[in-house]
């Protein structure tokens, strides 16, 4: 029996699918081209892959082996990291999302995940009840954000549902999205907060550089990407989303 998903799931898959195929171009180019760029300390980078140094100033440097590999590192370096940082927004959006579906059939349970009180002029100025309950929800998110804790906010969101999954995959799902901080926050370092949340599973330490390679956000998409169905499943077969 084919299995069916909400609608917020399905963004979140498609948002997937354009991230990893973004990563698997840029990792192919960027294998290719250091397999293929030949050494050569008589012409620039710009002049071996003719292109304008106008342009390309930065690439205006002797075509030697250390900047080429220099260059091509940091590269991949930054394309991974940038890969850890989209899996996690586009996570992230998806419970942002699936606030939304569950508001639309239990709007009571939802609006009591947040304090806020809206007054009669705050209702006023939105054109539209859609407009209305974006407002809603981006406030409810908002609020749930700020215990700044991937696994509370993602228990906050499901909660009431009581809905079990594998704790397997959920806490594999949750050490790799973890990453995310410790890349934006901890200049790509593991602190020691994450070792004592994360070591059993990743075998990181405190001072660690996060592995930021290829392998590492391909291993990230796939246990998000599984937690996050299982969720879905779960809150569809309860009767959680229309």
């Amino acid at each position: 029996m084919n299995k069916r998903f909400s609608r917020s799931y399905q963004r979140f898959d498609s948002r997937l699918r354009y991230i990893q195929q973004h990563s698997q171009m840029v990792y192919v180019s960027l294998t290719q081209l250091k397999k293929l760029l030949p050494t050569d300390r008589n012409k620039t980078i710009c002049e071996v892959l003719d292109v304008s140094k106008t342009t390309y100033e930065q690439l205006n440097q002797p075509c030697s082996r250390h900047n080429k590999e220099r260059m091509i590192k940091y590269s991949f370096k930054k394309n991974n990291e940038q890969v850890i940082i989209d899996i996690f927004n586009a996570y992230s959006q998806y419970l942002k999302d699936i606030l939304a579906e569950m508001y639309d059939v239990s709007p009571e349970q939802i609006l009591e995940k947040s304090n806020k009180v809206m007054t009669f002029s705050d209702i006023q100025n939105h054109d539209s009840m859609d407009d209305l309950k974006k407002t809603m929800i981006d406030e409810i998110f908002r609020d749930l954000e700020r215990s700044k804790s991937t696994k509370k906010i993602l228990f906050k969101v499901i909660g009431h549902t009581g809905i079990r999954t594998n704790k397997n995959d959920l806490e594999r799902a949750l050490a790799y999205l973890d990453l995310r901080h410790m890349v934006v926050h901890n200049e790509s370092k593991i602190n020691k907060d994450y070792e004592k949340n994360h070591h059993k599973l990743l075998k990181l330490k405190d001072g660690d550089d996060v592995p930021v390679v290829y392998q590492t956000t391909q291993r990230m998409h796939d246990s998000v990407h599984k937690m996050v169905e299982e969720v879905d499943q779960a809150l569809v077969k309860g009767g959680f989303v229309a």
